[in-house]
């Protein structure tokens, strides 16, 4: 059975409706429906009021027009996914049968993404080096002087498909951004859309105005590690994390820093990059997505992004997503992310 977002968030219809013992229920991603970005925005208005971030009153949200691509109200966003969530929680605390493919607490951890990496961190997992949250232009290259970084990345904590993502770089007195988010107006006026194209932005006005703008929506940044190159580009791994198990796994190659795969970049075969590599550090690297995985308490299924740097020693976690499974045509051992899920739950139903 599928239960859309909708209901839920209105009101106008109920899990419980859903839930029968021994039920698994899984938490799927929200997409990109409209409605239900709105809805979450009114669950967060109150939440969001009180922090200095970009805020919207719950009635002014309902009315928002659609405006394909712009990103706003990121933190106000999660706080309503978070709220929602702990929602749904307390609704399958009263049906203690219930199997749940990833827990809301560890779907909200990974939804935040500077919290996650700093609980990876005290884990003892390799990430790239955090320098925190960034307030604005001004505030990173601060943050920046007290660093021998040349290069950073920039996230917003809670997004995804690289919406938001920026590599920014500065050499005396040259600065370079690269993005895929597009630039409409100047300063005050300023939108900002996701888009399927990565640019470079070296106009210092331009970079402020893009930095300054997404500070609102909850910034951090952290060390921009160059990543280890094939015959087509730098790569790092996506691996699918199933029940503690590494399973799934792609190369990302791209010839720029945002190796997202629906930013036009490609897959590479596993033996094109174990020729590379080799055979080991595929392995281990595959492992470090696994150890990172199961640090998170309730994560059943999640997708790992993991790092080797162009010298092939150093290892990091990237990034873990909650929805990361969404892999179409990747097969383990003749089985998608959703075959396997079955398939382990299965397993684990006939051991019980």
């Amino acid at each position: 059975q599928i239960v859309p977002y909708q209901g839920l968030l209105t009101g106008k219809d109920h899990l419980e409706r859903y839930l029968q013992p021994n039920t698994c229920l899984r938490i799927e991603s929200f997409g990109e429906d409209f409605e239900v970005y709105k809805q979450l925005l009114v669950w967060g208005a109150e939440a969001t009021a009180q922090e200095p971030f970009a805020h919207i009153e719950a009635k002014a949200a309902l009315q928002l027009p659609f405006d394909k691509g712009r990103i706003q109200y990121l933190r106000q966003f999660y706080w309503g996914f978070s709220l929602f969530l702990t929602h749904i929680e307390k609704t399958v605390a009263t049906f203690p049968s219930i199997k749940l493919i990833n827990t809301p607490a560890s779907i909200q951890l990974s939804f935040d993404k500077l919290r996650c990496q700093q609980h990876l961190a005290t884990q003892g997992l390799p990430t790239p080096a955090c320098l925190g949250q960034v307030k604005s232009y001004d505030h990173l290259q601060a943050l920046l002087d007290h660093t021998t970084y040349p290069q950073v990345f920039l996230k917003p904590s809670h997004s995804s498909s690289a919406s938001g993502i920026m590599a920014y770089r500065r050499q005396g007195n040259k600065e370079q951004l690269i993005t895929s988010i597009e630039l409409v107006g100047k300063a005050t006026t300023a939108k900002l859309y996701n888009h399927l194209k990565v640019r470079s932005y070296q106009n210092r006005e331009e970079i402020e105005t893009i930095v300054d703008t997404m500070a609102q929506e909850y910034l951090f940044t952290e060390q921009w590690l160059p990543k280890a190159s094939i015959s087509k580009g730098a790569f790092d791994l996506r691996v699918v994390v199933i029940d503690g198990q590494p399973y799934q796994t792609v190369a990302r190659v791209s010839p720029h820093p945002i190796t997202n795969l629906h930013l036009g970049n490609q897959r590479a075969a596993p033996a094109e990059v174990k020729a590379v590599i080799g055979e080991s550090q595929w392995e281990a690297l595959r492992q470090l997505a696994a150890q990172a995985v199961r640090t998170i308490e309730g994560a059943y299924c999640m997708g790992a992004d993991i790092l080797l740097d162009a010298t092939h020693k150093k290892m990091k976690v990237l990034e873990l997503n909650a929805f990361g499974d969404l892999l179409p045509n990747l097969h383990w051992q003749g089985e998608n992310t959703y075959e396997t899920i079955v398939k382990q739950q299965l397993i684990t139903q006939k051991a019980i």
